[in-house]
This record gives structure tokens, sequence and C-alpha cells, in this order.
């Protein structure tokens, strides 16, 4: 997507940072030991696995790991262990919001 805006002469901008402008959001504040899991969380967060027509099951936890191997340096990563277990619970968390807010959208079905 970048690539092709930056061919198009747009502006680029993550994905998050447009949100908020759209939306009129502000970031959360973050505790200095969820910054580094964040940041490996927006990396691997379209990395989902899915159940047929049931919705999202979980996050590629294989994605998740090779993101903590990659950038383990750069966001300074002490305890990659650590940070998994942050992302995973994040990611636990957003997925079920997620479904529930799908199935609510759901039409009953009656039989």
């Amino acid at each position: 997507m970048a690539e092709r805006a930056r061919k198009s002469g747009q502006s680029v901008e993550p994905d998050c940072v447009k949100c908020m402008q759209d939306y009129g959001m502000t970031m959360p504040t973050l505790l200095e030991r969820n910054v580094a899991p964040a940041q490996i969380w927006l990396l691997t967060r379209s990395q989902l696995i899915f159940a047929g027509m049931g919705g999202v099951v979980d996050i590629d936890q294989q994605a998740l790991w090779k993101n903590i191997e990659m950038f383990a340096d750069e966001y300074g990563i002490e305890n990659k262990t650590e940070c998994f277990m942050r992302v995973l619970e994040l990611s636990r968390i957003c997925i079920e919001e997620d479904n529930m807010k799908a199935k609510s959208l759901m039409p009953e079905q009656s039989g």
C-alpha cells in the first residue's frame, strides 16, 4: 500500500495515524513495559487464523515470534517470551471484541 501511494504521489501515513485523524481519536498512553509489545502487535495484527465462517480464532503465533525475533534489537526487547505473552494477551482481547461485534451484526437465525 505504501509503495503504491508513493508512486501515485500521495502522502504515506500508517493506518493508525490515518484512523486517528479520520475519527478524532488519540493514541493511549502506554506503560514503558508495553511499548515494544504494542509495536510488535501493530506489525502482526493482520496475521490471523480463521475458522471457516466462525471468525478469527487466534493470531498466527509463528508470525508473532518471527516479528519479535526480527525487531528485538530495534525495539529494545530484552525478554522475548514476556513480549510474546503480552502480545498474545492483547491479540486475544482484540479478537474476542471483534468476534463479539461481528456476532451482534449477524441476523438472528430461526429454525
